[in-house]
């Protein structure tokens, strides 16, 4: 959570808490009564209202009790949240506050997008640096404690053309994609590029309108390896 958008609440007057109006996980809006206080100076009644919107995590007052000087609930709005990422020696270098940061789940479900606000200034002792990226999460899919990766823009780069990595199979001692002629697939050594997690450039072995098979290429190089064998029978 935004330690921002994090609020203890408390009593303004010591007294004694006679009815408490929320529960945990209850969402709040600024002025909302959270609580009703009788003040021990003055023995009349007053309210501690929620100081802003958020959701109510943490409720420590119960009817019968003191306040006591002490916090009484937590709210946190998580409409705005912070990740934090460990980042490690080798790619310490390629990092910069402003840099756009993709943010996804643990299971690869993409949650969200920020920037790199913050960088720490010192390592931990498993020698990564942490970063802080800002994240809007205006539905909560983002919840405090959450495994989540992070895949940091670096740099971008305009190619000519490009092939999605998974359209990508070794046959013999090529590396090659599968061009489609009519009904017919043929292998295509590839010389390549700059790459990403999704894309490869292609310096030469296809053109741009090209058709290639992009997903489950190994279907095809299975089949042609089949023929292959085939023939040599």
């Amino acid at each position: 959570a935004d330690p921002a958008r994090s609020w203890s609440v408390q009593a303004r007057f010591p007294g004694v808490i006679r009815s408490v109006t929320v529960q945990p996980g209850d969402r709040v809006r600024a002025g909302d009564e959270l609580a009703r206080v009788e003040s021990d100076e003055s023995l009349t009644s007053y309210e501690v209202t929620a100081p802003a919107d958020g959701v109510l995590v943490e409720r420590l007052a119960n009817a019968g009790e003191q306040t006591s000087g002490r916090s009484l609930f937590r709210i946190v709005d998580l409409r705005q949240v912070w990740a934090t990422l460990r980042v490690f020696p080798a790619d310490r270098s390629k990092v910069r506050i402003g840099q756009l940061v993709s943010v996804e789940s643990a299971a690869g479900e993409m949650l969200g997008e920020g920037k790199i606000e913050w960088i720490a200034l010192e390592a931990n002792e498993d020698q990564s640096v942490l970063a802080r990226v800002l994240l809007a999460n205006p539905d909560s899919r983002l919840l405090p404690g959450m495994r989540i990766r992070g895949r940091i823009r670096v740099a971008e780069h305009a190619v000519d053309l490009a092939v999605r990595r998974s359209a990508l199979q070794r046959f013999r001692d090529d590396t090659v994609a599968y061009r489609q002629t009519g009904d017919l697939y043929e292998a295509r050594p590839l010389t390549l590029g700059r790459r990403d997690s999704e894309w490869i450039e292609v310096l030469s072995g296809l053109t741009v309108g090209d058709v290639y098979v992009a997903e489950n290429s190994y279907l095809v190089k299975a089949d042609i390896d089949k023929d292959n064998a085939a023939h040599e029978h």
